[in-house]
């Protein structure tokens, strides 16, 4: 059984968590997007990936749709993957918003739909699909079930077996990215946050954590609130696009080569008005 961080492809740390639905085929996912590049500015944060990532039903993707199943490096286990397997899937997972050039895919999942639409209202230049944005889940394997049917015993050791993935992708984002948390309390976060919580005043309320995240003497502004964004009313996102837009780091980007926009989100701009 591997449990080398610098594998994670190959980690089988939880197979004897009871109960925890795994879904083994799929490769974990630490990141969505490149974290190493130059351009990202922001990294959203989330609890885990969907198994709708990898599957329609019982029913693989096709490969251009999806992130790496075992299938395709023709594998039964992920402790049987090569190096030049690994290499694939990181690549696949550096691309899964934008190809090389800068287009962007239309595939994606729709999870991050409603995330891509706070990110835009927040500031136009952020987003998965300008390569400005990454995603970051506390657990990087995908589970048969919603995380909210997962056992809670089954969560506390996918959680805690994740703690090192998690940081090591944290220490890879260029200096000063800001982290924004999309539901989840910053107790939950395996780094060490210094924050404050502020409750706004849209209907119904929403908690919002603001701070910074110390990691390995590296600072990041952190900003996080209590409501997903696919479940948040509209009070509620102009009430934290306010206090985001108060912010310090906003703006806070320099001049970027500009890139075509996913078709999804042409008419962002008037939703987020």
């Amino acid at each position: 059984m591997n449990n080398t961080l610098g594998t994670i492809e190959r980690c089988e740390a939880c197979c004897e968590a009871a109960d925890n639905g795994i879904l083994w085929e799929s490769l974990p996912v630490p990141v969505f997007g490149n974290p190493r590049s130059t351009r990202v500015k922001v990294a959203t944060i989330a609890v885990n990936p969907a198994g709708g990532e990898f599957l329609v039903g019982a029913n693989a993707k096709t490969r251009e749709e999806r992130l790496p199943l075992l299938r395709d490096y023709h594998k039964r286990q992920r402790r049987d993957l090569g190096s030049s397997d690994i290499l694939d899937a990181q690549e696949r997972r550096d691309s899964c918003f934008c190809i090389a050039q800068g287009i962007p895919r239309n595939c994606c999942h729709p999870w991050f739909d409603p995330l891509e639409l706070i990110l835009r209202g927040m500031n136009p230049d952020w987003s998965y699909f300008k390569c400005t944005v990454v995603h970051i889940d506390l657990v990087a394997c995908a589970t048969e079930r919603a995380w909210r049917s997962v056992p809670e015993q089954a969560k506390k050791t996918l959680q805690h077996n994740c703690r090192g993935h998690f940081r090591r992708t944290l220490s890879e984002l260029p200096r000063g990215t800001l982290l924004l948390s999309n539901g989840v309390e910053p107790k939950d976060i395996p780094v060490e946050i210094d924050f404050e919580l502020e409750i706004l005043n849209a209907l119904p309320r929403l908690k919002i954590w603001r701070g910074t995240v110390l990691l390995d003497s590296r600072l990041f502004p952190f900003l996080g609130w209590s409501v997903t964004a696919k479940n948040m009313k509209d009070d509620q996102k102009a009430s934290l696009w306010a206090v985001v837009r108060q912010y310090p780091f906003h703006p806070a980007h320099h001049t970027e080569p500009r890139y075509q926009t996913n078709d999804r989100y042409k008419k962002s701009a008037e939703i987020i008005k």
